[in-house]
Order: structure tokens, then sequence, then C-alpha cells
């Protein structure tokens, strides 16, 4: 009897824990697409600077480049794909300005260029700590609900 009641709490763990391993293969495959599906196209870096204040204890590292696909010149910002911010957060001056240290004026720089819209370009693989922390949680989180429900229903007669 208490094994009938104990089936739906299990059932439900078992969904959510495979719906949290699905939710991680699904940012990994994002991350796959956003490095396969692009043409890499050569740039040169117009401009970078760092914004913010102490106050507000975020600053921002803005860059503007400019490249050309299929005799077409473009001029933009976008850092990181699938993102419509177009500057990258940092906690620290220090980090920003470390960020844009690797993309200093005139510097020549590789664009990466979706071929069925260029107009929406980015430079760097957005691969954060932050990333890969969601992804470990929602695969850890999975994974132990998985092995939780199947040790439950082991100990089921």
């Amino acid at each position: 009897m208490a094994e009938r009641a104990l089936f739906p709490a299990l059932l439900f763990g078992l969904v959510v824990g495979l719906g949290f391993i699905a939710g991680g293969g699904v940012l990994t495959y994002d991350a796959y697409q956003d490095r396969t599906a692009t043409e890499e196209v050569d740039g040169t870096i117009v401009s970078s600077t760092v914004s913010g204040s102490i106050a507000s204890e975020t600053y921002l590292a803005h860059i503007r480049y400019e490249y050309s696909h299929e005799g077409r010149n473009y001029t933009r910002s976008n850092i990181f794909a699938r993102t419509e911010q177009n500057a990258a957060e940092f906690s620290s001056r220090e980090d920003a300005e470390s960020f844009i240290a690797d993309y200093p004026e005139g510097s020549s720089v590789t664009v990466h260029v979706d071929p069925d819209d260029p107009s929406n370009p980015y430079l760097a693989y957005e691969t954060r700590l932050r990333n890969w922390a969601i992804f470990s949680l929602l695969t850890l989180l999975g994974g132990t609900l998985v092995g939780f429900v199947f040790r439950e229903i082991r100990g089921m007669p």
C-alpha cells in the first residue's frame, strides 16, 4: 500500500530528473550549433571601451568591429552569440579591461557570421563559468533524481 502511494512521487522525480538532463543536453547542443553553423571572416576592431561605475558594481566591455561578408560591409558590436546585449558584463573594472585587452583598436579579429543572417555576427563563444555551472547543476540534479527513483523502485516488493 505504501509503495502505491510512493509511486506518483517516484514518477514525478523520474520525469523531472530526465527533464533536467534533457535541459543540460539542449544547452550543450545550442553551444555546439553556435560553433558549427557559422563562417569565419576577417574583421577589424574599431573601438573597445569599458563603461560602468563603482556605485553600480557593473562594468560593461563594449567592442565595435567592421567586417565584410559576400561583398557587403558591416559594423557591429555583438560580442557573444545568442544575446541581444552588445556588451560583456563584469563585476570589476579590472576584469572588463582585461577582456577588452584582447581586442585593441585597429587589431584584426575573427568574426563568426551566420551565412543566413550575416548582419548578426559575434566575436566570442560564450563559454563562461555560468553556462557550465548551469549545465553541471542540471545534469547533477537530473542524475540524482533518476538515481533516487531507481533506488526506491529496486527496494519495492
